[in-house]
């Protein structure tokens, strides 16, 4: 009972009015992109038949292209708006509505595995409130973004690497939930995976006897493809990741991505991602309790914020004075 009302006042939270509003400047330039790929099966800047041409970001759009393909951004979020806007027309509500589904499936398949757990009724209630009284996630999950679906993604990843065991059935989950990962999103895979590198060779190795060859098994057919989109897509051949983003090459040293990196944490609990209040409490209950899932659940948040902070696009030096924080967006459910 408690995990279908949670389900129930979360998507009416969720889903409210979702196509009220019109899609701000990132959303519409994913849903043209969703357009084209409608009308030509790719990502061209040019629309109607080229009677339109896509430009944004200040004019950047030829440092986002590859001849007049879009090579920066992972592809995912695009289909999957070209898929419901040719159902249900060119409108906010049709664009939102896959990215806000894979967000919602999300916080179910987290609710699912609370309800499983010791005490499961009681939990599953934590966890309902956390996630509906946390208005970025639902502001995130909202947009015609990537936020949604890499949630979706990191949360379906996650739950199936904490596992002890793997089935046949978990590694094919994992291979396409991997997969959807890369295609969503290419800065949340890396540093994601490189956070779960981390956490492999620090806990689950040692402590779930899980070998490295069986994990190199695990990820070998993901990584395959990966590798196929990685050689069709090739992000690496467009200006904005050779040159490091919008402004170009960082000029930024060590003391401004230490700055940075405070700035994630600052702004995290400004922007009611996760309160400080709430770091420490858990900092001190897992030293407390020698608790190693709230260990590993502190240092995989460390390493995640650590490698965002190294290979983030965001320049500090001349140009900022907070923290990007929607790329921490992805782990919202987590935390």
């Amino acid at each position: 009972m408690v995990f279908v009302c949670s389900l129930v006042v979360f998507a009416a939270l969720l889903f409210a009015r979702l196509g009220h509003y019109a899609l701000w400047g990132d959303e519409a330039y994913t849903a043209l992109f969703g357009k084209t790929i409608r009308q030509t099966g790719d990502t061209t800047v040019l629309v109607d038949g080229g009677k339109n041409v896509i430009t944004a970001m200040f004019g950047s759009i030829d440092k986002l292209t590859v001849g007049v393909y879009e090579r920066s951004n992972a592809p995912l979020p695009a289909w999957l708006i070209a898929g419901s806007t040719a159902l249900l027309g060119d409108n906010a509500l049709a664009a939102r509505l896959l990215p806000a589904l894979l967000g919602f499936l999300a916080f179910a398949l987290l609710a699912w595995q609370t309800r499983r757990a010791r005490h499961g009724a009681l939990a599953c209630a934590l966890l309902a409130i956390a996630c509906c009284c946390n208005v970025p996630l639902l502001l995130f999950m909202r947009q015609a973004r990537y936020f949604g679906p890499a949630m979706f993604f990191v949360t379906v990843i996650t739950l199936v690497y904490i596992k002890p065991r793997v089935s046949w059935r978990d590694a094919a989950v994992f291979t396409v939930a991997t997969v959807g990962l890369y295609l969503t999103h290419y800065l949340s895979f890396f540093v994601f995976f490189v956070t779960l590198a981390v956490d492999y060779f620090a806990f689950k190795r040692r402590l779930d006897g899980f070998p490295v060859r069986r994990m190199l098994a695990l990820l070998a057919p993901a990584a395959a493809i990966c590798l196929v989109f990685l050689i069709l897509l090739n992000p690496m051949q467009s200006e904005w990741i050779k040159d490091g983003g919008m402004h170009g090459k960082s000029g930024d040293g060590l003391r401004e991505k230490l700055m940075l990196w405070w700035w994630q944490w600052r702004d995290m609990n400004t922007c009611e991602h996760v309160s400080f209040g709430m770091l420490v409490l858990t900092l001190g209950c897992a030293a407390w309790f020698r608790d190693r899932w709230l260990w590993r659940g502190i240092v995989a948040a460390l390493v995640y914020v650590t490698v965002l902070t190294i290979v983030t696009p965001q320049e500090v030096k001349n140009n900022t004075t907070v923290a990007d924080v929607r790329y921490l967006a992805p782990l919202l459910p987590l935390l």
